[in-house]
């Protein structure tokens, strides 16, 4: 009862303010574009099984203090909120992502505050491009961004980033809070449509290219590519 209520009193007031939130897939990549993300993607092997988790050593070492969050990985989120109806899950930096319906019932026992991690969803057939991974209770939900970060500089975007400088040729992106990255080369073709001030979302990647451990998540594209930080 009590995340029930917290959720009716906090979800109004991120709705309210949808106009200080970043866009959602405002740029698209083109249709040949799009038919070569899908060609790289299948010419690349599954990754081989492991015994170790990426999601859960991404996470080793955080958290508590009080009730607040003091510390964590750059690419652990914490959940702010939960929709009333359990369709869509807020996090930090103000992003909204919904649930699909199909798998809803696994957030019943999801807390505001929980460490959360967001990767690419690997099911095939499904429409939902991510998965949200609760890391105190090991369940996970697949989700779709649907509202962009909190606005910089806006009230709330305290934890909010977004691309301060990019190198193409380097393949290197720098983010706001002045973290480096850099690229994948099966994934440079795609940071090529990515722009100065395009808003990011930390994650981690569970799929190919295992030397790029993290994921960043254009919320003006509405897209991803694998990362590592450097």
């Amino acid at each position: 009862m009590k995340k029930f209520l917290l959720s009716l009193l906090i979800l109004p007031f991120v709705f309210a303010n949808a106009e200080e939130h970043a866009p959602v897939g405002e740029r698209q990549l083109s249709t040949d574009e799009l038919v070569q993300q899908s060609q790289v993607m299948e010419s690349e092997e599954m990754p081989p099984v492991s015994s170790t988790d990426p999601v859960s050593e991404e996470v080793a070492g955080y958290f508590w203090d009080g009730g607040y969050v003091t510390y964590y990985p750059i690419s652990c989120h914490f959940i702010y909120a939960i929709s009333a109806f359990q369709d869509s899950i807020v996090i930090e930096d103000g992003s909204i992502w919904q649930i699909d319906s199909y798998e809803a019932f696994r957030i019943r026992d999801w807390l505001t505050n929980d460490a959360i991690v967001i990767t690419q969803n690997l099911d095939w057939f499904s429409s939902y491009k991510y998965k949200i991974v609760n890391k105190n209770l090991g369940s996970s939900v697949a989700v779709n961004l649907s509202r962009g970060p909190i606005l910089a500089g806006a009230v709330g975007g305290e934890y909010t980033r977004y691309i301060a400088a990019l190198d193409y040729d380097a393949g290197i992106v720098i983010l706001s809070d002045q973290s480096r990255w850099t690229i994948s080369s099966r994934d440079r073709f795609v940071l090529n449509k990515w722009a100065i001030n395009d808003y990011i979302i930390t994650g981690v990647n569970t799929g190919w290219d295992s030397k790029c451990p993290h994921i960043l998540i254009n919320s003006n594209m509405d897209n991803f590519i694998r990362a590592k930080q450097i």
